[in-house]
């Protein structure tokens, strides 16, 4: 390689440096602090009949509430035709003074063979059907009922099983519960 072609890479890698230093990003940080303070105003709370007895040779509604209240755990038996259970989760308002805006989402609903229903029942604590909600379908609801400063809101659960068809034997049925002091944009 001759000393011109020598020069001429030098100037092509120089030039081509240079573009790359010229197109370089610049990143500024600028820091900033969170300060997480947990508090929970919101729990679930065993219904009044949970824990009574339920269809079939020693049953009961079982509800299973987490450690700190946030989750539940409900096994039901129900048969064919209508079974309505009544009262067995609550969802408690703990706050003093702030009121908090409530919508359901199923994640994993129902499969229930033929015109087979599951449904929640959301009730406020005088006895007010405030909204239900399909448990066969996936989907957030709009927000639904206002969960008042100390008060609470009642679930009651209704499946109609059709009679020609097999009763569920192990059905799994997944919904989340979501609160929210502003009612101005869905819940993510």
């Amino acid at each position: 390689m001759n000393r011109r072609m020598k020069i001429k890479i030098s100037l092509v890698i120089a030039a081509t440096l240079a573009l790359l230093l010229v197109n370089a990003a610049v990143f500024t940080y600028y820091p900033v602090a969170v300060t997480v303070t947990g508090v929970q105003p919101v729990v679930f709370a065993a219904g009044s009949n949970a824990g009574k007895p339920d269809l079939g040779d020693g049953n009961t509604i079982v509800v299973t509430l987490g450690a700190n209240g946030t989750s539940a755990s409900i096994t039901v038996h129900p048969t064919y035709q209508t079974t309505y259970y009544k009262d067995v989760l609550r969802l408690q308002n703990q706050d003093s003074e702030k009121s908090y805006y409530v919508a359901i989402r199923v994640n994993d609903p129902a499969e229930l063979e033929g015109a087979s229903t599951a449904t929640l029942r959301i009730y406020d604590s005088t006895g007010t059907l405030i909204d239900t909600v399909d448990l066969t379908t996936t989907g957030t609801t709009d927000w639904i009922a206002v969960l008042n400063a100390e008060d609470y809101l009642r679930f009651d659960l209704k499946f109609y099983i059709e009679e020609e068809t097999s009763l569920p034997s192990s059905e799994t049925i997944g919904f989340e519960v979501i609160y929210s002091p502003q009612n101005v944009e869905s819940a993510p």
